[in-house]
């Protein structure tokens, strides 16, 4: 039988600081072995979700269980008498009050999935308003306790890539807005860069969004010396690849890259949040901290232009705010350093500004 806090020291004594525990709702079943219940879904008998799994899953003896890893995680750290940094992370696919649960046991952060699936892995997560977007940031912010660390997914191994779901036009949006909210952003690879799903001829398989990662323009997008690795490379890769992208001077890559800057401010560290949803199509999100530039997001969901008089939303912001960064389908990359009226900003369709308040 495998002793876990054994393994856990192995890899702690390799200088391993963070473990992500996966399925973490399914590890015990009921004792009673009671039938479960049959599901309103229309699905095949043989299919998973053709019952509710209410005694195989989120049980409520499988938090004891990552407890105990996680009380080990700190003996550890106290036998080192140092203050090295070392977590636990869950992974699993539940409604919002299991989720949480998490963190009463010791957990530094549960995966915040919202963004992939509706609470449970059935049901896709709905992001086709802003008002949608809106609710999956308030139902965390809303639920989870004080002083614990928030986490954000957009995407995992487990189901398509973030820019096949929304659409690129939207894709720098929603990682400038996780990426400027509080907490601990979780990336998929390739979101970054705006990489797609790969069309493979199979009737059902992970593999779509599992292709290789896009290097650069050379063979195999630079990920093997063969031209024909197990999983075809993407054929955009020729445009869509990291070395190209780092050599833009707009791109998807560079757009995180300086959003994850902008993560090392005192405003980003220490800031209130305050989530908005202004005229139903745009999703407003200010950091701020007194005697510090405030930092503000304003995502437009909507095909359709939009201008914003911030005062209607947020308190206290200066009069003039400055251009930071700007999705690279808006058409504002050119208006990098433009100060705009707080009471007056023009969002094209789509479009997402990141801006900082100018000091006086």
């Amino acid at each position: 039988m495998i002793n876990f806090p054994e393994v856990l020291t192995f890899w702690l004594d390799l200088d391993v600081d963070g473990f992500r525990i996966d399925a973490v709702p399914y590890f015990i079943e009921s004792a009673s072995l009671e039938n479960e219940t049959r599901s309103d879904r229309d699905v095949a008998s043989t299919n998973y979700f053709y019952l509710n799994p209410t005694a195989t899953k989120d049980r409520p003896e499988n938090y004891p269980i990552v407890q105990e890893w996680k009380d080990h995680i700190n003996n550890y750290t106290a036998s080192k008498n140092n203050d090295k940094v070392r977590f636990i992370c869950t992974e699993g696919y539940s409604d919002i009050d299991y989720v949480m649960k998490w963190y009463d046991y010791g957990v530094d952060f549960p995966f915040n999935l919202f963004f992939v699936k509706d609470g449970d892995i059935v049901d896709d997560a709905v992001m086709d308003t802003a008002e949608n977007v809106y609710d999956i940031f308030i139902k965390w912010l809303d639920n989870m306790p004080s002083n614990k660390t928030v986490n954000w997914v957009l995407g995992n191994h487990d189901f398509s890539q973030i820019a096949t779901r929304i659409g690129l036009y939207r894709t720098d949006g929603l990682h400038l807005s996780v990426l400027l909210m509080p907490g601990v952003t979780t990336l998929y690879f390739g979101d970054e860069l705006g990489m797609t799903d790969t069309y493979l001829t199979c009737l059902y398989s992970r593999d779509p969004w599992r292709t290789p990662y896009q290097w650069d323009n050379t063979t195999a997008s630079g990920f093997s010396i063969n031209s024909t690795p197990f999983l075809k490379v993407n054929p955009n890769y020729s445009t869509v690849n990291l070395a190209t992208e780092k050599e833009a001077n707009f791109s998807h890559y560079k757009n995180i890259q300086q959003a994850i800057a902008l993560r090392n401010t005192t405003v980003w560290r220490e800031g209130t949040v305050d989530v908005e949803l202004i005229e139903d199509q745009v999703v407003g999100i200010a950091r701020q901290l007194d005697g510090d530039d405030p930092i503000v997001v304003l995502m437009n969901w909507e095909n359709s232009t939009a201008t914003v008089d911030l005062d209607n939303y947020f308190d206290s912001l200066p009069d003039e705010l400055s251009l930071e960064i700007a999705d690279i389908y808006s058409g504002l990359s050119t208006k990098i350093g433009d100060t705009y009226s707080k009471s007056s900003i023009e969002l094209p369709e789509y479009g997402t500004m990141v801006l900082r308040g100018t000091s006086s």
